[in-house]
């Protein structure tokens, strides 16, 4: 047992402090973090170990001042305990929300916020000249994405009505006022839902069967008026469903793209070949389908030795035991926080067939 300051021990990068701490004190540590018992796991073995000997019992979530606030008391997805409760609510969102038929449907979303991308990229290159700020336009154009997809409207036209600060921003802990940041976003999202709601009572019967047409918001409305949502789900329920979709769709895959590209900059021959092989699929067109992106090998392999040295969310969301357990000779007690650091953790070089790999770290 050991004794540290959460400031001295956390510092600005939590996973690589407890992964050196790891490398010192072993794969599973308890610690306090505050006045909550800690266990950090920072081996995947453990960590499946653990999950698949006791799922259930470590399958709840820590009920976190910032998920309570800002997700009505922890009644979306991510932060919702397990029970009957979360499994509906997680079949709704894997059946009708991010279904494969229901990905592809937004696809023309993605292609023109991309096309948007590359020509604001191409003006500013070849009419100014001035550096690019990459991170902020990949941010916009992730954003704009999910919220076209979840809500129907460009995030860039919803910012006036939160104010200065950007509501991303704001679910990704950088704000702290919290009370006054959530009392915004319920009232957008009441706008939003009663827009969507007035919308689809002037629409047609045929309308409302053409759900390849409607966003998030309008799937979930349409599925609450044929009676196929569990009788819970109120108002409350469907705004922080709404809001695990940004939280799970924005920052990650920000931080992602501009992860792949730092690597490639780096990596000289390693974006030659990615460049290479990206216009040998092109031939030259300007615009690119999905189908083409597939047959792009070797970008595959970039974007899944980026996600290998750097997870979006390094430390996953932590769990919470429901009831002491013994596990490996340990008695663990209810009511303790397990923390998976997945940084570090996979050590292997991502390969497609036998002749495709790519390692950052150590060339090819």
């Amino acid at each position: 047992s050991h004794t540290w300051q959460l400031h001295q021990l956390l510092g600005t990068l939590p996973h690589r402090s407890l992964k050196a701490l790891s490398e010192r004190y072993g794969a599973l540590m308890f610690v306090y973090f505050g006045n909550s018992p800690t266990l950090v796991v920072s081996s995947a073995e453990l960590a499946g170990e653990m999950f698949k000997t006791h799922d259930i019992v470590t399958s709840n979530r820590p009920k976190t001042t910032p998920a309570n606030i800002l997700l009505y008391e922890c009644r979306d997805i991510g932060f919702a305990n397990y029970g009957e409760y979360w499994r509906k609510v997680r079949k709704i969102c894997v059946l009708e929300l991010l279904s494969l038929r229901r990905v592809q449907s937004f696809q023309h979303i993605r292609d023109d916020e991309v096309s948007s991308l590359i020509n604001k990229i191409r003006h500013l290159c070849f009419n100014k000249g001035r550096p690019l700020n990459l991170t902020e336009m990949l941010l916009t154009v992730s954003n704009n994405i999910v919220s076209r997809c979840v809500l129907g409207r460009k995030a860039d036209e919803e910012e006036k009505n939160i104010g200065k600060s950007n509501k991303f921003d704001v679910l990704s802990g950088l704000i702290g006022r919290l009370n006054t940041t959530a009392r915004a976003l319920d009232a957008l999202l009441d706008e939003v839902i009663e827009e969507h709601t007035n919308k689809a009572a002037s629409e047609s019967n045929d309308d409302d069967n053409q759900l390849d047409k409607k966003d998030f918001v309008d799937i979930l409305l349409q599925l609450r008026k044929d009676g196929m949502l569990v009788a819970e789900l109120s108002q409350d329920n469907l705004k922080a469903i709404i809001l695990d979709m940004f939280v799970a769709g924005t920052d990650s895959t920000t931080t992602t793209l501009e992860w792949a590209m730092a690597e490639l900059v780096k990596n000289p021959t390693s974006m030659k070949r990615a460049r290479e092989e990206v216009r040998s699929v092109a031939k030259g067109k300007l615009n690119i389908n999905m189908k083409e992106i597939e047959k792009m090998e070797y970008l595959k392999c970039v974007v899944k030795e980026t996600l290998r040295l750097h997870p979006p969310a390094p430390l996953l969301l932590p769990r919470e035991i429901a009831e002491s357990l013994k596990w490996r000779g340990y008695d663990i007690p209810s009511k303790t926080r397990v923390i998976v650091n997945a940084y570090g953790q996979f050590k292997g070089i991502p390969k497609v067939g036998t002749s495709q790999k790519i390692s950052f770290q150590t060339g090819f």
